[in-house]
């Protein structure tokens, strides 16, 4: 599946994990220390921490930041999350964009629409929701998940929800 961009939040990064970022690359953004960043081959990373909110959103887009998700590079989802983790660790949540209308296939394969919001799709944790850029009269979709998984493991889980 094409994606636009992924965020992954996770609980805590500890002062030894802030380091070892360093040491493999990734920089301080304008020297925030709760803002860390690196560029992979076509892709960009960053980690921020939200102090208030108390997690960390993990994101990973291709080429440079943009203001629109609908003007967003796309990119494969596996060959961009293998770029983003390398060690299993625990995800609070996964948020991801494409511009793929792929509800009736979900619907097909199991899915359900929500009751409540019939633009939502769902299942075992999932969620995909339709939003419009308004500026730009286009769509696209959100899938979220917060079913906490491992990092290494989440493709597999993807794998399960016939999402890849």
């Amino acid at each position: 599946m094409n994606v636009l961009c992924i965020y992954a939040f996770i609980k805590s990064l500890h002062e030894e994990e802030k380091r070892k970022l360093l040491k493999h690359g990734w920089s301080l953004y304008q020297g925030n220390k709760d803002y860390y960043s690196k560029e992979i081959d076509k892709f960009s990373l960053s980690l921020v921490s939200l102090s208030f909110a108390e997690q960390i959103i993990c994101s990973l887009r291709r080429g440079e930041e943009v203001i629109r998700y609908v003007d967003c590079n796309p990119f494969d989802f596996l060959e961009g999350w293998n770029q983003l983790w390398s060690r299993n660790i625990l995800l609070e949540e996964v948020h991801f964009f494409t511009m793929e209308d792929v509800s009736d296939k979900l619907l097909n394969l199991g899915w359900e629409r929500n009751d409540d919001f019939p633009d939502i799709v769902q299942y075992e944790g999932f969620f995909l929701r339709k939003r419009e850029d308004s500026q730009v009269n286009k769509y696209y979709f959100e899938f979220q998940d917060a079913t906490p998984c491992k990092a290494l493991e989440y493709p597999e889980r993807l794998k399960q929800a016939n999402l890849l």
